[in-house]
This record gives C-alpha cells, structure tokens and sequence, in this order.
C-alpha cells in the first residue's frame, strides 16, 4: 500500500524584536486526515519528537503553554491567518514540521521566505 503525502509548509512573513510572524502557506489534510491513522482511525494530531503537537482543529493558532501549534482545520476563513511566536518557539515549530513533511513523505521544505527584491533599497 502506497502511503499518503501529506505536507505542512509555513511562510516566514516578518522576523524582528517581537519574535517571528508567519502563516501556513500551504496545508494538503486538515482535520481528521491531517494526523497518521491510530488503531485504525484517521487522526487529527501528529507529536513530533521534540514535544511539539500539530492539531487540525480550527484554525491557525499556537499554545506556548501546551506546546501545540493548531493548524488549519474546520475554520477555514481563519486559513491566511498569521501569528507571531518567539524565536525559539518558531525553531521548535518548524522542527515539527520537518518531522512532520518526512513522517508522511510529503516536500522537503518546511518554510517558504519572503523574496530577496522586498529587501532591497
């Protein structure tokens, strides 16, 4: 049996003394595809190694506190949606995300860059 690609990928919007602003700029399963199967059911939820969880629930949205950052899943008006995150937590995010893209065979990109021309004078 074939497995499912399945990909997370953030896009780095702003980086500056408040921490690290992005949103998802593209997401292929959202709620109940989203995670792997358990006990033979689709799953909402993939925890990577580091302790970090990515949830389809409703929308983009991150809990510090319990180390879950909640993609997009049934609120799907909410899908541009950016958030900002310390440095640190970003890194973790997107460590999870890689795990996440290589569990599921999905890009081997985790974060897409604003182009160089926006930073020119």
């Amino acid at each position: 049996m074939e497995r499912i690609k399945k990909y997370l990928v953030l896009h780095l919007n702003v980086v500056n003394a408040r921490g690290v602003t992005f949103h998802i700029a593209d997401q292929s399963h959202r709620g109940m595809d989203f995670g792997p199967r358990v006990g033979g059911y689709n799953g909402s939820k993939f925890s990577a190694s580091n302790g970090i969880q990515l949830i389809s629930a409703s929308h983009l949205e991150w809990s510090q506190r319990d180390k879950i950052l909640y993609v997009r899943g049934s609120n799907s008006s909410k899908d541009e949606r950016a958030i900002t995150v310390s440095v640190f937590d970003h890194g973790c995010i997107e460590t999870a995300v890689y795990e996440y893209n290589k569990h599921f065979g999905g890009k081997d990109r985790v974060t897409e860059y604003l182009p160089d021309e926006m930073f020119k004078i």
